[in-house]
């Protein structure tokens, strides 16, 4: 499957992921109308009248960002491999990867939106849980609960995976 997950006005290309190989794909518009007209559906792409986010080339265009769930206090992120992370985004990730913050923690909500950073995990990793995960040992309140890991595994499963 392939999703869209950003575009790129310096050079005129979207920024594809493909959860098969789970490789990077820089299109052109061209080779983005080429895809949709070949009947292959881009995730995130479609061709609408309809308030479209912007118009490319002809192509109005609406991306979604599925990326981001808030389940009780946590709010979930998954980054793509290649992706920049970290305060001065000079991390990447190797691998899908799964961010949980704690959005209980109410502390400088201009630099940290999404509030207190506590972990990260392979998303094959959180697939493999059963029950709730304990985020850090140190602290108690840091435990997704086993409720919200299946919420958090049926989003996965559904908008990231596929």
């Amino acid at each position: 499957m392939l999703k869209a997950i950003g575009y790129s006005e310096q050079d005129l290309k979207f920024k594809l992921f493909d959860t098969k190989t789970q490789k990077h794909l820089f299109k052109t518009i061209d080779e983005v109308k080429a895809i949709i007209k070949s009947g292959t559906r881009i995730k995130g792409i479609r061709e609408t009248d309809s308030n479209p986010m912007f118009t490319v080339h002809g192509l109005q265009v609406e991306l979604e960002y599925p990326t981001r769930i808030k389940v009780g206090k946590w709010n979930v992120a998954v980054l793509y491999p290649g992706d920049a992370y970290g305060r001065s985004l000079t991390s990447t990730v190797n691998d899908l990867t799964v961010f949980f913050y704690d959005s209980s923690v109410n502390w400088n909500r201009g630099e940290y939106p999404l509030g207190q950073f506590v972990a990260s995990y392979y998303v094959r990793t959180i697939l493999d849980c059963t029950a709730g995960l304990r985020l850090d040992g140190g602290v108690p309140a840091w435990t997704v609960s086993a409720e919200e890991m299946q919420k958090i595994i049926k989003w996965l499963k559904k908008d990231i995976i596929g």
